[in-house]
């Protein structure tokens, strides 16, 4: 008798545990019925599939920029026919007129001298340093007369130029202008002229 009364409340239990699942599965759809929208009740969107070659995609001439997809790629390494590399801007500005202008604000700029100072330059050359105007073969001859002829008459240099002083850039011609070609000569000044005359004089005493 009591395993009869055991049995039958287990049976019972069962039942009403299938009940209770019945009763919430049917009480959730109806939840979802009236709170949830009609588009979210509808089944999920499948997952797009790899891009498919069309004609529209066939007669683009931006088609072959797509990604394509890998039972698409071959191993075929012939090059194709045609003018290679391909130019890929040639259908991109097929259509698109280039000589129309720009509209592009104006910008203004001032060139600024530089403040740029050095100590007197006894053995330049400008013409050969600052503008590039050279002699060829005879410009090793050309210098080398320059350099010696500026080491006899440094006295007379060193009376313009004091060694001391400061010189800038200005009054020479910018880079990169079209510069003729002139003659630098070394102005005439009385007092150089006499520091120089005193120097020789004195060497010439000097010297045995």
């Amino acid at each position: 008798m009591r395993s009869l009364t055991l049995g039958f409340s287990v049976m019972m239990g069962v039942l009403s545990l299938v009940a209770a699942q019945t009763t919430a599965q049917e009480s959730s759809s109806t939840l979802d019925e009236i709170f949830l929208p009609a588009k979210s009740r509808q089944a999920p969107a499948r997952m797009p599939g790899p891009p498919q070659a069309s004609q529209s995609n066939a007669r683009d001439p931006l088609a072959h920029d797509a990604l394509k997809p890998i039972d698409q790629a071959r191993i075929n390494i012939r090059p194709s026919a045609g003018i290679l590399p391909a130019d890929p801007a040639a259908p991109r500005f097929r259509n698109t007129d280039l000589t129309s202008e720009r509209v592009w604000p104006e910008s203004l700029f001032m060139w600024e001298p530089p403040g740029l100072k050095h100590r007197p330059l006894y053995f330049e050359e400008p013409n050969l340093e600052r503008y590039g105007y050279h002699h060829g073969v005879l410009q090793p001859v050309v210098s080398g007369a320059h350099f010696y002829s500026r080491v006899i008459a440094l006295p007379y240099l060193m009376t313009l130029d004091r060694p001391y002083h400061s010189q800038y850039a200005l009054g020479h011609y910018r880079p990169g202008s079209v510069v003729p070609y002139h003659k630098h000569r070394i102005p005439f000044d009385a007092k150089a002229a006499l520091v120089q005359a005193g120097v020789v004089t004195g060497l010439i005493f000097a010297l045995p």
